[in-house]
């Protein structure tokens, strides 16, 4: 039997909307790969936040009227063609009574339906245009709202329950023990190529129990860390320089999301220790302030205005740069993002995010120093370090739920065989 929590997940949404309102939302479809495959489903993160439902091409109404409220799965239903190639779908009859929806139907009868019962509500709340046009067409633009429903739905996501939380803690447990142990890995016979680590990893996450990546890894080699979202992961890995890897897994749909930093060699060149050093005194810093009341505004001006006086203080950079260039240069993205089931969870922008208890949010200041007419010393030229942590918001203070991967430059010195 599925958890209940969705079912009351979507009643808390219908108690929230107006009466005469539907409410009308589209699940993942499957992306074909070649003639008879599939690329892997992942279901959208707002849909599964109120279904459980993982099948492609679902789509879920809730509607509420002055007599009645209820929720309806439009799914493909048992197909025994389907059964013997793909596996067994889930039959409507099995959706309504595991699922606790009122009513599943097949979607082929989904756009007659809306054209059978539109007439009894005054407004559709959707998330996105629909695609096709053809469900917009039988409502009439007038009757469509798309700014409500993602606003709502962020409020709801933003604070986890105790079972979000489960799925996260433990996905942020193995992905942190999945970080130590591919240091442990380049001890024993050094990398060699980006996608030998990203295969590790992978490997590592799977092995102690997680669903999945939560996102492609990163792992990039040298001055391809000076990427922000590098994901080939293909490159030879020269023997004097360090790798960042950004890498996560789901567990239960629910995402890590960890970078840490570290030399394949096995020792840092005091260059990249200096780097190194600085981040993640920042880090440390700005996870002590990251307390609910604080506004994620000022811990991205306390992270910027730390890291770029402190590459000033080194002389790495242009002490005399515009402040803004030198951060778009050497930082350039935000210092953390709100975490659950999608790694970039739902969340208000930055000016207007403050933290609250039950939060998750990372925490991730980086330095990256391509060649640019702001570096100055150019043996730093080529050094890229991102450190990536988990933080949970509790009363009065937080948690670094991937407080377990290692951080200490002279431990993973140790760790990585220096």
């Amino acid at each position: 039997m599925v958890s209940r929590q969705y079912e009351r997940r979507r009643r808390e949404l219908i108690e929230s909307l107006p009466e005469q309102t539907l409410v009308i939302m589209l699940g993942e479809k499957e992306k074909r790969r070649s003639a008879d495959q599939y690329f892997p489903f992942w279901q959208a993160g707002d849909f599964y936040y109120l279904t459980g439902w993982e099948e492609p091409n679902a789509v879920m109404v809730l509607a509420k009227d002055k007599k009645k409220a209820q929720s309806l799965l439009f799914h493909k239903g048992y197909d025994a063609l389907d059964s013997k190639w793909h596996g067994e779908n889930i039959s409507h009859q099995k959706a309504e009574d595991e699922y606790h929806f009122e009513q599943a139907l097949s979607t082929e009868v989904f756009l007659q339906w809306l054209e059978t019962n539109q007439e009894y509500y005054e407004r559709v709340f959707v998330m996105e245009e629909d695609p096709n046009g053809t469900w917009q067409v039988a409502l009439g633009e007038n009757k469509i709202d798309k700014k409500w429903l993602p606003q709502q739905l962020m409020r709801m996501r933003i604070k986890k329950d105790e079972q979000e939380l489960a799925h996260i803690k433990k996905a942020c447990q193995i992905t942190a023990s999945a970080h130590n142990e591919i240091i442990k890995m380049n001890a024993r016979k050094q990398f060699e190529y980006e996608y030998e680590i990203a295969a590790s990893f992978h490997y590592q996450c799977m092995m102690q129990g997680a669903t999945g990546l939560a996102y492609e890894s990163i792992v990039a080699g040298g001055q391809n860390a000076c990427i922000l979202h590098y994901t080939k992961n293909r490159a030879k890995i020269e023997k004097d320089v360090c790798v960042l890897i950004d890498a996560g897994c789901s567990v239960s749909h629910y995402c890590a999301d960890v970078s840490r930093t570290w030399p394949v060699f096995g020792k840092f060149t005091s260059e990249q220790k200096a780097v190194y050093e600085l981040v993640l005194a920042v880090q440390r810093d700005i996870i002590k302030n990251s307390l609910p009341g604080m506004s994620m505004k000022a811990l991205q001006q306390q992270s910027r205005d730390q890291l770029l006086d402190g590459l000033m203080q080194m002389g790495i950079v242009d002490t005399k740069a515009d402040k803004e260039a030198l951060f778009s240069e050497c930082y350039g993205h935000g210092i953390g993002h709100s975490l659950g089931l999608d790694v970039h969870d739902p969340s208000p922008a930055k000016s207007d995010f403050i933290l609250e208890k039950d939060m998750v949010i990372t925490i991730e200041p980086g330095v990256y120093l391509r060649d640019s007419t702001l570096l100055k010393d150019k043996r730093f030229q080529g050094i890229g370090v991102r450190i990536e942590d988990n933080i949970w918001l509790r009363e009065g203070g937080n948690k670094n739920l991937t407080a377990a991967a290692e951080v200490d430059p002279q431990t993973i010195e140790s760790m990585a065989g220096g």
